[in-house]
């Protein structure tokens, strides 16, 4: 697992119970990322303050209380299943780990289990999901670093699956193998009770056929979950000083209009002369993607494949940027240069394996 935890004992009774999952995580965590409160420290600092200050800091926090005393600590902490972090209870004598918040998302499901190995614990697991053995669709995507469209839609999906109802699972690229509790596209276009839902892994525009095929309890009403690969490369040429809103505004409009999720893009890429452009930056902090570059001299070696101008040679030492960029990344170019009023953009997707994802 990654992140940083932190694990809270409460109580001088608790404490040897503290460092034993500590040495339990010390496998899973980098011991850099590890933290014991004993319960001394807890005390001197203020267990509410102690709690709050480990939910804004750590990934995981493991309780070793009761359920009652980490419930009251957290109750006034929580905001989302998809950003508040996983917490784990362990009772002050080990016998028991539990999964109490963001068991898939935020993995305390599976801290719990580590926890329950490595001190000899019961693990309790409380999600139905679980429980039944289906592979609930938050998990999919945790899985297989995707980016849920929807968290209204994935609970709903969850429901299905909790009762019994038939959900069709579709991946475009056929990399990801149906989970378990799903049914195949094949198993939804013959199955003699309808479909109640759908996850999608890919674009909408590239499974509508598809999901035309299956028979749906309600053609007037398909629940469908789409999952996106963070898959998108951005490449990005800009006169010095421009507009920060200016180009935000275009990157989402040109992402609109070829129907790409903003959430899709996983970096940004530009010449070294740029590193320090604010508008560059700004788009990079506003899409929640890194932003690299690459020197002139690389660029050099590929920018000659593509369409480039004497002016921008004189200013940057090389005729294009934006296209060399993606191919320089390791992406193929879908939708190639555009001159944007004092900007350039080009799209790519990223290559995975020596294979195109879509």
């Amino acid at each position: 697992m990654k992140g940083k935890v932190v694990v809270i004992s409460v109580t001088a009774k608790g404490d040897p119970v503290g460092c034993r999952v500590v040495d339990a995580l010390k496998s899973f965590f980098q011991s850099e990322c590890i933290h014991l409160m004993k319960s001394a420290e807890v005390k001197a600092h203020g267990f509410k303050k102690s709690v709050e200050d480990a939910f804004g800091k750590y990934d995981s926090i493991v309780f070793i209380s009761s359920t009652g005393i980490a419930v009251r600590g957290i109750g006034n902490l929580m905001k989302s299943k998809t950003t508040d972090p996983a917490v784990v209870v362990v009772d002050c004598t080990g016998k028991f780990a539990i999964s109490l918040l963001s068991g898939h998302l935020g993995g305390a499901n599976e801290l719990t289990h580590i926890i329950g190995e490595g001190i000899d614990a019961v693990p309790v697991i409380t999600t139905a999901t679980d429980n039944l053995g289906i592979c609930a669709p938050d998990m999919v995507a945790k899985e297989n670093n995707l980016i849920i469209h929807d968290m209204k839609v994935c609970k709903e999906i969850a429901a299905f699956l909790v009762n019994n109802k038939k959900v069709v699972f579709i991946d475009h690229d056929n990399k990801i193998s149906t989970p378990k509790g799903y049914l195949n596209h094949e198993q939804g276009k013959n199955s003699e009770e309808p479909v109640y839902g759908a996850v999608i892994v890919g674009n909408p525009v590239e499974v509508d056929d598809m999901l035309d095929q299956i028979k749906w309890v309600d053609n007037n009403e398909k629940t469908v979950l789409y999952l996106m690969k963070k898959d998108i490369i951005l490449g990005i040429g800009c006169r010095r000083d421009f507009s920060k809103e200016k180009m935000i505004r275009t990157v989402e409009e040109k992402l609109h209009q070829y129907n790409i999720d903003k959430r899709r893009v996983k970096e940004i890429a530009s010449i070294d002369i740029k590193k320090d452009e604010k508008c560059i930056l700004e788009l990079a902090e506003y899409l929640q993607c890194p932003f690299r570059t690459y020197s002139k001299e690389e660029i050099r070696t590929v920018h000659l494949k593509y369409e480039g101008s004497d002016f921008v040679e004189k200013i940057t030492g090389v005729r294009c940027v934006a296209e060399p960029v993606i191919e320089l990344y390791g992406g193929d170019i879908i939708h190639h240069k555009e001159k944007l009023e004092g900007m350039t953009l080009a799209i790519g997707k990223i290559k995975i394996n020596g294979e195109l994802r879509m």
